[in-house]
């Protein structure tokens, strides 16, 4: 029903499939995915302070797959808009094979706000309300939209306050993954994520350190 479900030809002759390479992933995995890419730019950061746009953008991405894994559901329609799950399930109440067009996920606010009201399983916890982690997640993805869609002109950005946020979205994550009963990892996946969120917390603070040292 989605992107997740299809695998994309983009070579340059249909017919050609001597030598191909793959870029797999899916939404059980780009989490973790992209939660190992922002460890690997914070490592460059204090001597790079553009690594910070890198950081952003695929800690954005991050937290934004694990809220996707979290709100899904069975039928994987949690995350999408609200107008595409009504469009979906009535043409499936129809009888009729379900159109992608308007197939669209849910901004990342309102897949925050399902978190907080999860439900469905016994041991279903939902994500507390917190006015810092969602001040956080709002200007993680503030600054990921600037990053994403440049505008003509220039920035200078003072970035000793994005550790904290970065912090606070690692917060956000750690519950979506390990205390909402509703993402399914194998042992091996948890230990990767935990032993990754562990080395994100360090460069982090790490990083703060280092800000407040500055003259």
């Amino acid at each position: 029903m989605s992107l997740w479900g299809r695998r994309q030809h983009f070579g340059s002759a249909e017919g050609d499939r001597v030598g191909e390479t793959w870029l797999d992933t899916n939404y059980e995995t780009e989490g973790e995915r992209a939660l190992q890419m922002t460890v690997e730019q914070l490592a460059l950061v204090l001597s790079d302070p553009y690594r910070w746009k890198w950081v952003i953008i695929v800690l954005h991405n991050s937290l934004q797959a694990f809220l996707v894994y979290t709100v899904s559901g069975s039928d994987q329609l949690g995350a999408m808009t609200e107008k595409y799950q009504r469009k979906w399930r009535e043409a499936y109440e129809r009888g009729e094979i379900p159109s992608r067009k308007g197939e669209y996920l849910a901004p990342v606010k309102d897949l925050m706000e399902r978190a907080r009201n999860l439900k469905g399983y016994t041991h279903t916890q939902p994500l507390p309300a917190s006015a810092e982690q969602d001040l956080a997640v709002e200007r993680l993805g503030d600054w990921r939209d600037r990053f994403i869609h440049y505008k003509p002109g220039g920035l200078g950005i003072e970035v000793s306050g994005f550790p904290g946020i970065c912090l606070t979205c690692l917060d956000v994550i750690e519950f979506l993954v390990f205390k909402t009963g509703h993402v399914f990892i194998g042992s091996d996946a948890a230990l990767r994520v935990r032993t990754l969120q562990g080395q994100a917390r360090d460069l982090l603070r790490h990083l703060q350190d280092a800000y407040s040292a500055s003259p």
